[in-house]
């Protein structure tokens, strides 16, 4: 997980964009399926602790539905 978030984390700084992190292009709509799946996801539930070791224990059942979905979209732009 944390790889995930640094990535995006560089994402979000303008440090790299989102070809550079997929290592591919994508068609905007592919663009907008990933972009809209990743808008419910969120971290605020983990310490750094967690993050640090991928420890997902606590993860609320919303969170681990959005990320499920998350990385479905990720699985099928491949």
């Amino acid at each position: 997980m944390q790889a995930h978030i640094d990535a995006m984390t560089e994402v979000s700084e303008g440090k790299a964009g989102l070809s550079e992190v997929l290592g591919a292009e994508l068609a905007s709509d592919q663009a907008e399926r990933l972009c809209s799946s990743a808008k419910t996801l969120s971290i605020a539930w983990a310490t750094p602790e967690q993050i640090a070791n991928d420890d997902e224990e606590g993860i609320p059942p919303e969170q681990r539905a959005a990320w499920q979905e998350f990385w479905r979209v990720v699985e099928g732009l491949q």
